[in-house]
């Protein structure tokens, strides 16, 4: 116990800067020692591990440290890649289903068809979950063995056990027509080289005179800050000041501005919660701040913003640490400690079956073709608590025929 008190000290006081003070030591030492009197054995390397925690905390309290095996991981996931079953999902007739089978995809390989009906993830049943999120829960950071449950027409349920296979990056994951006249964007992250095609789904929307556009942020990461003046350019003031980058010293390291042209009319709803976060929780901010009618809605987000880098330790472990601060245009500073706020708080929650909302002309003929699209998009909304509140909006905003000033029309 003397040898590892010494050897614990002596971490400590490598780990701490030269103006700690004496007194801080003594009160590590007085620890120690009461360990040893109380014949109390304690981990000395978790012990060394959770000092150096504490110190990052004291700077950054999201800062972690990782393995070289789990960094290689979180490098691989920020940029996009993921694991999952190699299948893409549709929202038909209110139920997810498998709308097309990757090639030589796990999915494929056990059984999995087109057109078949998930009904349960590793056991729990799905029925009630929001589609965005049965969408994320097909999404692993790491290797994952899957059981899906699936209906088939015509058949019984059937369960399949796979191995899931590595994907990505792929920018958009979801890329809907909603009724109603709207536009439904769900975005897995912002990663390298992923703005044109993001941008060219934004554009396809507003040339085919959809009202408006529900960005759904939720679980989005991404770490390409380029693409988000590049998407964000779309829907703000030409030529302003989205964001920009300072040191920790408060020098401005790198400034990103909306492009002089191209910005198109379209009031944008955009969803985050508290996994949002790198670039898509940037883009998120930027439109808060001057998206030309934006909105934002959910959950406070990670506190991410992509102010975070891996820096190496002499043991070959990494420490992911906030090196920077990121400033919007309205003057708003977050250095790491502090997600973004919505305008409109509500929680990222499933909805069932008796908490769904009449439809939104519930006095209308149901032989009406817009009481149809209403009933529509009750029931492609119907367990999404964030998406409703977005929707109620947006629909508020058509019915009074309010429109949003641009400096110009699109072009791509």
């Amino acid at each position: 116990m003397h040898f590892l008190r010494s050897y614990f000290v002596t971490l400590l006081l490598l780990a701490l800067p030269v103006s700690y003070t004496a007194q801080g030591i003594d009160y590590y030492k007085e620890t120690l020692q009461l360990l040893e009197e109380h014949g109390l054995p304690f981990d000395h390397e978790l012990a060394q591990r959770e000092s150096v925690r504490a110190l990052l905390a004291t700077v950054d309290p999201m800062a972690a440290i990782y393995k070289p095996s789990s960094h290689q991981r979180r490098l691989e996931w920020r940029e996009g890649k993921f694991f999952g079953p190699g299948f893409e999902l549709a929202y038909v007739d209110g139920q997810a289903t498998v709308a097309r089978l990757k090639k030589a995809s796990p999915a494929g390989r056990v059984g999995v068809r087109a057109a078949d009906i998930i009904e349960s993830i590793n056991g729990e049943a799905v029925k009630d979950w929001r589609f965005a999120r049965i969408v994320s829960a097909l999404r692993f950071e790491e290797p994952h063995d899957l059981e899906l449950g699936v209906k088939r027409a015509g058949e019984e349920g059937q369960s399949f056990k796979l191995e899931c296979a590595v994907y990505g990056p792929e920018a958009i994951a979801i890329n809907e027509n909603l009724p109603e006249n709207l536009a439904y964007l769900k975005l897995n992250g912002l990663y390298k080289d992923s703005a044109d095609e993001i941008r060219k789904a934004i554009v396809n929307f507003s040339e085919a005179g959809r009202y408006g556009l529900l960005l759904d942020l939720r679980d989005a990461n991404g770490y390409d800050v380029d693409a988000v003046s590049k998407v964000a350019g779309l829907l703000t003031p030409a030529g302003g000041l989205l964001f920009q980058f300072r040191d920790r010293e408060g020098e401005k390291v790198k400034e990103f501005h909306a492009p002089e042209q191209g910005q198109i009319q379209l009031p944008t709803m955009i969803l985050i919660n508290q996994h949002t976060s790198g670039a898509s929780e940037v883009l998120a901010g930027v439109l808060l701040n001057s998206g030309v009618g934006a909105m934002v809605f959910g959950e406070v987000s990670s506190g991410d913003m992509g102010l975070r880098d891996f820096v190496s330790l002499s043991n070959g472990e990494q420490v992911l640490l906030a090196t920077r601060s990121l400033t919007l245009s309205g003057g708003e500073v977050y250095s790491g400690r502090r997600g973004l706020s919505p305008d409109v708080l509500v929680h990222d929650m499933d909805l069932a079956q008796q908490e769904i909302p009449l439809p939104y002309r519930v006095n209308g003929n149901p032989e009406d073709e817009e009481f149809k699209q209403s009933a529509l998009l009750k029931e492609r909304i119907q367990h999404d608590a964030v998406l409703q509140r977005a929707v109620d909006v947006l629909l508020g905003l058509k019915a009074l025929n309010i429109q949003i000033l641009s400096a110009g029309h699109a072009t791509d």
